[in-house]
């Protein structure tokens, strides 16, 4: 556990986004663990972003400013 939190604080001392720090401590988790290997963590990553529910936010974004722009 003190592993990840050393490469998590690293990477926020670096000035790294929190996403990419967390995204970055998972990986390093998982090749730690030997959970996955480096070829199969795109795929995840790919695999993962394939979702009707994921694209609802960014189209609800955007007709809240479509929404405002118009005066509704």
């Amino acid at each position: 556990m003190t592993f990840f939190l050393v490469v998590m604080l690293s990477l926020f001392a670096i000035n790294m986004p929190v996403a990419f720090a967390m995204l970055g401590t998972a990986i390093a988790f998982l090749l730690f663990t030997g959970g996955l290997t480096l070829q199969t963590i795109p795929q995840t990553l790919i695999g993962g972003m394939n979702s009707f529910i994921l694209l609802a936010v960014p189209f609800f974004l955007l007709a809240g400013g479509i929404m405002n722009t118009g005066g509704i």
